[in-house]
């Protein structure tokens, strides 16, 4: 069917059919390499265990964090609705996995069942409330370069605007914010990616990226290298208290923060709260160093679910070893 569809492409659509052929040639074997371990190891586990997790309102698909985690911690995803037998017990927890960024079914007592607004205004409003400043400013009265984003989570879009701008001129469903200071190079950014699993930071990943990409999203090119850390060895004790309040707050109990470091204030800024995201082992991505990160995460997973109430301020740190990727590339084989 792959090379049916890449030949329909080929009359229709040529530059497609090359980006499709291009998938199928180098990314296609690891995608099926890493799946094929995360489908092996679940297989494995589950011919002793029977722990189980309600998802409400569907079973996420497969390119999501949580369905990888749930997998390599051998605990069955079932929809709401599903009536298991008695043999099975009750479920390890529920869970509320809507990927949209507005969500009006919130459930209290699910994971993530409070985190019903990800929109970028809610997001700096809790991160006000616990920070006490704020990346929004007025585009009509702030002085300088700025950075215009739409609130949607993950629509991309974003882009520079000079201050101020003319009460006509403001854009409608958009946010206006600070431009932060993250420029470690002249050409090179910094970025922080914490996983959250419990409510707690299980690990932080430090991401380098091209200064002219630095508004685009994940996965659109330009990085230059990245390394793995535990929260202590990126936060000071009260940013870690910070940013799990923060969590707390908006509701996030499973999911990933976007944290921009501003070397010229000394400040942190959290930017994005994604509650479903897809990490790892999909499209490109499997390496094997990536998919030991998986792995350790899938052990603090299993930890949180298995051994506490879900949406509980776990020790799930305790329960990953950071031991970082293997090798170092881009920005800090540069830095030598």
């Amino acid at each position: 069917m792959a090379f049916l569809d890449l030949a329909v492409k080929s009359y229709h659509q040529p530059r497609k059919a090359v980006d499709r052929l291009y998938d199928l040639v180098l990314y296609a074997p690891r995608r099926s390499v890493g799946f094929g371990l995360i489908y092996m190891i679940y297989a494995v586990q589950r011919l002793w265990c029977r722990d189980y997790i309600v998802v409400s309102p569907a079973v996420p698909r497969r390119l999501y964090g949580f369905w990888k985690l749930a997998m390599l911690a051998g605990i069955r995803l079932v929809p709401e609705g599903t009536e298991l037998g008695p043999k099975f017990g009750m479920p390890l927890a529920r869970m509320r996995h809507f990927d949209r960024t507005w969500d009006g079914g919130a459930r209290p007592g699910y994971v993530n069942g409070r985190c019903t607004d990800i929109s970028k205004s809610h997001v700096d409003r809790i991160f006000r409330r616990v920070f006490g400043y704020s990346t929004k400013i007025d585009p009509t009265q702030f002085r300088g370069q700025a950075v215009i984003k739409p609130e949607e989570n993950f629509a991309g879009g974003g882009a520079f605007v000079e201050c101020p701008i003319a009460e006509g001129e403001v854009e409608p469903g958009m946010i206006y914010q600070v431009l932060v200071d993250n420029q470690v190079a002249r050409d090179c950014v910094e970025e922080y990616r914490a996983s959250i699993i419990g409510g707690r930071i299980t690990d932080v990943m430090i991401k380098y990226r091209d200064v002219a990409r630095r508004l685009k999203g994940r996965g659109s090119g330009g990085s230059k290298g990245s390394s793995l850390h535990s929260a202590e060895q990126v936060f000071t004790a009260r940013q870690i208290r910070q940013i799990e309040d923060f969590c707390e707050q908006i509701g996030l109990d499973f999911g990933e923060l976007d944290v921009l470091p501003d070397f010229d204030e000394a400040r942190l800024y959290i930017l994005d709260a994604n509650k479903t995201p897809s990490v790892m082992v999909h499209g490109n991505s499997f390496r094997v160093a990536r998919f030991r990160l998986l792995m350790q995460r899938a052990r603090a997973f299993s930890a949180h679910f298995r051994s506490r109430t879900a949406g509980s301020r776990s020790g799930v740190r305790d329960e990953i070893a950071v031991e970082g990727l293997a090798g170092r590339t881009g920005f800090e084989a540069a830095l030598e």
